[in-house]
């Protein structure tokens, strides 16, 4: 598993470590706060990540309506007849989609966040910042 001194840049790795000092200080909810707001950072740096309209986050290929959200998990073939191949279905890696945390999208591709809670629990803050590091690290591999 990748950790935030595996990131090389430092404004990734220093939001990454403060959001595990959180979860360490016990601030899920900002340290989920944290991590959402480096994935909006992460995509307006890489926006070859956005993914395209229609598909919606999860763990898996949601197919949803306008906004991006997530309809059923539709699993690797429906990301295969989206565009991706199997590497890229991998590095995309989309949000979490389990309830806490949106990432939504305007008519423009933007993405901007819904909070969906006002108190979000270590299981949730340490998915959402093992997922921030792993797309962190994936994303300094591989060049646009």
């Amino acid at each position: 598993m990748a950790r935030p001194s595996d990131i090389e840049d430092p404004v990734f790795r220093a939001a990454l470590e403060e959001a595990e000092r959180l979860i360490d200080e016990g601030d899920y909810t900002k340290a989920s706060r944290r991590c959402a707001e480096t994935y909006l950072l992460l995509l307006d740096r890489r926006p070859d990540l956005i993914p395209p309209p229609g598909v919606g986050f999860g763990f898996g290929f949601g197919f949803g309506g306008p906004g991006g959200g997530s309809g059923g998990s539709s699993g690797g073939a429906a990301g295969l007849a989206a565009g991706f191949g199997p590497g890229r279905a991998m590095r995309r890696g989309f949000w979490p989609n389990f309830g806490g945390i949106k990432v939504l999208f305007d008519e423009d591709r933007k993405p901007s966040l819904s909070y969906e809670k006002d108190r979000f629990s270590l299981t949730e803050a340490l998915t959402y910042f093992e997922f921030m590091v792993e797309q962190v690290v994936n994303a300094q591999r591989e060049p646009p």
